[in-house]
């Protein structure tokens, strides 16, 4: 095992992978060392179990009688680099190579979650009989199957189940997104609030540790997330951001930019001593952008005994409540969005049909906009105002909608005087 070891290190398997270990040799020694610091629980992680997968393969192979002059060492590194895949170009998938040098930064956003959906794919098929070829008659016969290799499912099952959960499998996200523009409500709302926090929909360790890591673990959004994101890919794009926030503070210099801007900044690994440090008041609690508290609960010691925020400064996970709290709220906006471009929608057939003198179209836009949950009280007032403006030239009612600008605002005032 010792020479397998030095093997290892001297391929740069010990390093977080070969294909970064390349290219900091270009990089500037201070970037560098704030990457590292950045970056320390996941290169921690990374170094600390690849390593030892490598050596249970070297010894499993081993004791399958290949030896080192066989291919020992290289043939343990293939069958590590696909259990925990390789970052390096040249085991991208084929859609990221195509896209040339730009494949690189794109693929970085959803690499890893499409080389897993092929695991699960490959040890699927793995599980089922599989015929095989006649030596002879070079035909698939019936009576010859590859053995079932169910081992490997089963074992992608369990951890799936116990650090993932329903809501962490790959492509959950798109799908909860299809099913909320269907039933109008989240996955995790159709399974009730007795299910919000439970090891099926979470994964067992976030359900037991009440601490979010099934985010960190998870394979929900198969798509990137963000189109810009997508297109100029996941460093690119962050760094436009830090740009964007920091000529923000630059030219507004209050705190609220402020602290958008370093958070923006500030690598994940490092975003719970921020929010320690600047987003947090006495009593525990986070506050949002605003200074306004965030989450119903501060944070601290939870029922399991789990200290919260020295588990998010150190380890950078957060308590599992905050991350449904969010998911709920961007549920709400969405479906307030939605509703409100639905009364909208109805507000302007309403407008077509006072003026074309349709009743039947009439009763319908009213029915529309009281079931998009428009309030009763205001048809009165907006069926006035539709029809005061019926007589109006095109610029005479745009004059009459001010906008938020304080010209538009006085504009409006000089009309109405």
């Amino acid at each position: 095992m010792r020479e397998a070891f030095n093997w290892a290190k001297e391929q740069g398997m010990l390093h977080l992978s070969e294909a970064q270990l390349a290219k900091s040799v270009l990089e500037p020694v201070a970037y560098k060392r704030a990457k590292e610091i950045g970056n320390l629980w996941t290169t921690v992680g990374e170094a600390a179990t690849r390593p030892a997968i490598f050596l249970w393969y070297t010894d499993l192979f081993h004791k399958a009688g290949i030896t080192p002059d066989q291919g020992l060492y290289r043939i343990a590194k293939g069958a590590t680099d696909y259990a925990m895949v390789n970052y390096h170009s040249s085991e991208r998938p084929m859609i990221y190579s195509s896209l040339g040098y730009m494949g690189e930064f794109v693929g970085g956003l959803t690499r890893f979650k499409h080389n897993l959906i092929e695991q699960w794919y490959t040890r699927s098929m793995n599980a089922s009989p599989i015929k095989l070829r006649d030596a002879e008659t070079n035909k698939f016969s019936p009576g010859l199957k590859a053995p079932k290799q169910v081992g490997s499912i089963a074992a992608m099952l369990g951890m799936a189940y116990f650090f993932q959960g329903l809501l962490g499998l790959p492509g959950a996200q798109e799908a909860d997104q299809v099913y909320q523009e269907v039933t109008g409500k989240t996955i995790r709302e159709s399974f009730g609030e007795d299910m919000e926090q439970s090891t099926y929909l979470n994964g067992v360790l976030s359900a037991y540790t009440g601490l979010d890591f099934q985010s960190r673990m998870s394979m929900a959004n198969v798509i990137p997330d963000n189109p810009v994101a997508g297109l100029a890919g996941p460093y690119l794009s962050n760094a436009a951001n830090i740009m964007a926030k920091g000529i923000t503070y630059a030219v507004e210099q209050d705190k609220a930019s402020r602290n958008q801007f370093f958070q923006a900044a500030t690598p994940l690994g490092l975003r719970g001593f921020l929010e320690e440090g600047m987003m947090t008041n006495a009593e525990g609690y986070i506050l949002d952008k605003e200074g306004q508290r965030k989450y119903n609960q501060p944070r601290g010691v939870n029922e399991k005994g789990i200290d919260e925020r020295t588990w998010r400064k150190w380890m950078g996970v957060r308590p599992l409540r905050e991350r449904i709290e969010d998911e709920d709220l961007y549920a709400d906006d969405k479906a307030y969005k939605k509703m409100s471009d639905r009364q909208r929608e109805a507000m302007r057939k309403l407008r077509s049909a006072i003026n074309l003198n349709d009743e039947q179209a009439q009763t319908k836009a009213i029915a529309d906009y009281q079931e998009a949950g428009g309030d009763p009280k205001n048809l009165r007032p907006n069926i006035k105002k539709i029809v005061e403006e019926q007589n109006l030239t095109a610029r005479q009612r745009r004059v009459l909608a001010p906008k938020n600008s304080v010209g538009s605002l006085n504009k409006y005032k000089e009309y109405n005087d």
